[in-house]
């Protein structure tokens, strides 16, 4: 039996009903369920339905279910069990027990199922994100009898020791590709020293999220290393409610005041890449050519000293969640005071009560977040248009960008809509909402034996077969 062990910082199954962006939990939900569609940089991909067709201009997506699709007790997956899986999503939880964002995606939506295998998603309006929503919904088994670890994934669980470990076995019947490795057990080990220690003594063959290692140790040759850029974005928000964020010339001073090179040099221990603009790179609509705003201080400088200023400008920032959250905060306040900007960073350490207060807009005038959707359009409905006004939406206000959005959005052709969101995020590269800093980059640690494995853009660590 070929099988292997991986140290996670966390891992566990994310119960019915609760939503998360946590890229080491999604790696196990996506070996044990599968959801409709996969979107892989900004495109949608087949993975439980094989094939789906667009028509009446986005307003219905009919999705053809993948043949011999079976659940891990061996029973047939049919559309009520995904349509029930939807359901569910429309009032799911965050696992702060905050509202989840598909009730908002999902209002309008009907779901009919005209057979067995075959499923009609209908809008109101036209909608071209909708395989961007159901991306994120994984299927399980309706009525499954107590087990809730039910899914169509090509690995069933074994066994779960709660706060230790979770053990997956490969499925003899799944429809898919065969899995290279008979089972995978994730130790849960939450620090990365001892996580590449456990590596080092072959006591697992991969170590996760080795990024904040201090040292140099990237260049060990005893292992091999795998670097890949996050889509994540971690950002300012800013208050743009009032002064001086509501004025667009304070935001670009902003973004040019901090250098952001240098932030990711200092803090970040080079592992990030800075941002453009309110998605990543591996976003639909993000084109090659943009450019991270220019340093320039002393145009920051001039700006700011001829508008209006609170005595001191707040920043409020969590301790984690983005990672390193105070020690940024704290960078970008020096960078301030050297332009004249009185600061104070308000440090809050309850991390879900600071989610809480962000949702409440209570944000002071900047407040260090990240931003995880893989969908565009997620992005900017929940936190850049003030015709959505998301939950996260911190009161920017420009009709002209909220335009492009809709328009985006109600294109469904794969190019046009592509080419339409394309120019919001360029829009925004030229009037940023927020202070842009930047995408991480991840670190996996494997045995040299392990030469098939890939950590994709969006987190989730890939084994060959799985999906």
């Amino acid at each position: 039996m070929k099988g292997i062990r991986i140290a996670a910082e966390k891992s566990r199954i994310v119960p019915v009903g609760q939503t998360t962006d946590a890229w080491d939990v999604l790696t196990v939900q996506n070996l044990l369920f599968e959801p409709l569609v996969r979107c892989i940089e900004g495109q949608a991909q087949p993975a439980l339905a094989k094939s789906w067709i667009i028509l009446d201009e986005g307003r219905r997506w009919i999705f053809s279910l993948r043949d011999l699709a079976t659940f891990s007790d061996g029973s047939k997956c049919t559309m009520d069990d995904v349509k029930y899986s939807i359901e569910i999503m429309r009032s799911a939880k965050d696992s702060f027990g905050m509202p989840g964002p598909f009730s908002r995606y999902l209002s309008g939506i009907t779901l009919n199922m005209l057979d067995s295998n075959t499923l009609e998603v209908k809008s109101p309006t036209p909608n071209g994100d909708i395989a961007d929503f159901l991306s994120e919904i994984h299927i399980k088994k309706q009525n499954p009898n107590g087990n809730d670890l039910l899914g169509t994934g090509a690995y069933k669980v074994a066994e779960i020791i709660p706060d230790k470990s979770i053990l997956l076995v490969k499925r003899q019947d799944h429809s898919g590709i065969p899995s290279t490795y008979d089972s995978l057990e994730f130790l849960i080990v939450p620090d990365h020293h001892e996580r590449l220690k456990l590596l080092k003594s072959n006591q697992v063959q991969i170590a996760l999220d080795l990024e904040h290692i201090e040292g140099g140790l990237f260049n060990d040759d005893d292992v091999n290393w795998h670097r890949s850029v996050n889509t994540l974005s971690v950002m300012g928000f800013l208050n743009c409610f009032y002064a001086p964020f509501n004025n667009p010339e304070a935001r670009l001073a902003l973004n040019m005041a901090v250098d952001i090179n240098r932030l990711i040099s200092e803090v970040m221990n080079g592992m990030a890449i800075p941002s453009m603009t309110v998605v990543s790179p591996f976003h639909c609509g993000f084109e090659s050519d943009l450019r991270p705003i220019l340093y320039d201080p002393e145009r920051a400088k001039e700006i700011f000293g001829r508008m209006e200023m609170p005595n001191e400008l707040i920043i409020r920032t969590p301790t984690f969640m983005p990672e390193k959250a105070d020690l940024v905060a704290a960078f970008i306040a020096v960078q301030l005071r050297q332009i004249g900007v009185k600061v104070k960073v308000d440090v809050e350490h309850n991390r879900p009560e600071f989610a809480r207060q962000v949702g409440r807009k209570e944000i002071g005038h900047i407040a260090l977040f990240d931003s995880s959707p893989h969908s565009t359009y997620r992005v900017l409905s929940d936190k850049i248009s003030k015709k959505q006004q998301g939950l996260w939406w911190q009161g920017l206000d420009d009709p002209i960008l909220d335009e492009m959005i809709d328009q985006a959005h109600g294109t469904s052709g794969i190019k046009e809509r592509e080419f339409k969101y394309a120019q919001a995020l360029r829009y925004l590269n030229q009037n940023p909402a927020w202070l842009y800093l930047f995408h991480p980059i991840l670190v996996t640690a494997c045995a040299k034996s392990i030469n098939d494995i890939e950590i994709t853009h969006e987190g989730l660590l890939r084994f060959p077969g799985a999906w």
